[in-house]
C-alpha cells in the first residue's frame, strides 16, 4: 500500500513538472512573439517614419554603450550595426523566426522605445 501511495505521489510530481514546463514554454513563446512584433514596428518606423533618424541614433548610442562598457557580445554589436546600416539585413536577421532571430531580439538596442511601442498592442 505504501508503494502505491509513493508511486501516485511520484506521478503527481511528474505531472506537475510537465505542466510547469508547458507553462514556461508558453510564456517564452508569448515573450518571443511580443518581441518579434515590437521589432516589426521598429522596422516599419526605420523604413517609413520621420522618426527613423531618432530611432537609429538611439540604437547606435546604445550599441556604443554596450561596446564601451563591454555589456554585450561583439557578435550582437556587429550584427546590430550591420542591420542598422542596411534595413534589408534588419528585415532578414532581426525579423527571422529562427533561434538566431530570437536571440537578436532579446539583445536589442531599441529598449528605449519598448514602453511606447509595446503598450500600443
Amino acid at each position: 500500500m505504501k508503494m502505491l501511495k509513493w508511486l501516485i505521489m511520484i506521478a503527481k510530481v511528474k505531472q506537475s513538472n510537465i505542466e510547469t514546463r508547458r507553462l514556461a514554454l508558453a510564456e517564452k513563446q508569448d515573450r518571443d512573439l511580443r518581441l518579434l512584433n515590437f521589432h516589426r514596428k521598429i522596422y516599419d518606423l526605420l523604413k517609413f517614419s520621420d522618426r527613423a533618424d531618432e530611432i537609429q541614433k538611439a540604437a547606435l548610442d546604445r550599441i556604443a554603450l554596450w561596446k564601451a562598457k563591454q555589456l554585450c557580445s561583439e557578435d550582437y554589436i556587429n550584427d546590430w550595426k550591420t542591420m542598422l546600416a542596411n534595413l534589408d539585413d534588419f528585415e532578414r536577421m532581426a525579423l527571422d523566426e529562427s533561434d538566431n532571430g530570437v536571440a537578436l531580439r532579446q539583445n536589442s538596442p531599441f529598449s528605449a522605445f519598448m514602453k511606447e511601442l509595446m503598450e500600443s498592442e
